[in-house]
């Protein structure tokens, strides 16, 4: 049988409808994949229900299938297999759990504020943004961005769950840009930008 196909994604959230979308396993097993078998089952369900009563025909483009008749409010988990002549392979690891209601978008800018600052660190404060657009938000990615330099570097690599932040490890003299992101389920909105640069030296 084939290999197991990797965590399918799910966009394109409605309140009845959600598609699902997964790539071909890298193992085809020694024949070619001819379908798949697509499940779906509430989080306080217990049963898996296929959502086509045949095989879904591979496009081997990149898969996806659009999933309709769900009910609104209930969340819903998702997983594949790909068959092959001689049967199913593995089903995939499991979709995030995503409830079925209209679509939802990411946030607004948050507004941030530099605090204080010495020789080598500032401290960030932000405003949350004014809209969550409709999903709460679940954390900020903080960037800086040296002048005279092109990338904006991640304060941290993983997300803030407050709204504050000491950036530390900056150059004494250098001059600095600072950006929040704020994110939610539907993704990153745009960041929200301190207006000026701030040089990096010890409060006088």
């Amino acid at each position: 049988p084939p290999g197991q196909v990797e965590k399918p994604k799910v966009s394109g959230v409605t309140l009845d409808a959600m598609t699902v979308s997964w790539e071909e396993p890298e193992e085809d097993g020694g024949t070619p994949i001819t379908g798949y078998w697509l499940e779906r089952k509430e989080t306080t369900g217990k049963r898996w229900t296929r959502v086509t009563r045949d095989p879904i025909r591979p496009m081997g483009m990149g898969e996806s299938f659009t999933v309709s008749g769900l009910i609104e409010g209930s969340q819903y988990l998702f997983r594949v297999c790909a068959l092959n002549a001689t049967g199913p392979g593995p089903y995939s690891a499991l979709t995030d759990p995503i409830f079925a209601r209209d679509p939802i978008s990411p946030p607004s800018p948050p507004t941030p504020k530099i605090s204080d600052w010495t020789k080598s660190s500032v401290d960030l404060h932000w405003i949350p943004p004014l809209k969550d657009g409709g999903s709460k938000i679940i954390g900020y990615w903080v960037e800086s961005k040296e002048e005279g330099t092109e990338a904006w570097v991640k304060a941290k690599e993983t997300e803030i769950r407050g709204t504050r932040l000491v950036i530390a490890g900056l150059k004494t003299g250098g001059k600095y840009k600072f950006r929040v992101t704020a994110f939610n389920t539907a993704g990153n909105g745009e960041p929200g930008e301190v207006p000026e640069a701030l040089e990096v030296n010890d409060r006088t």
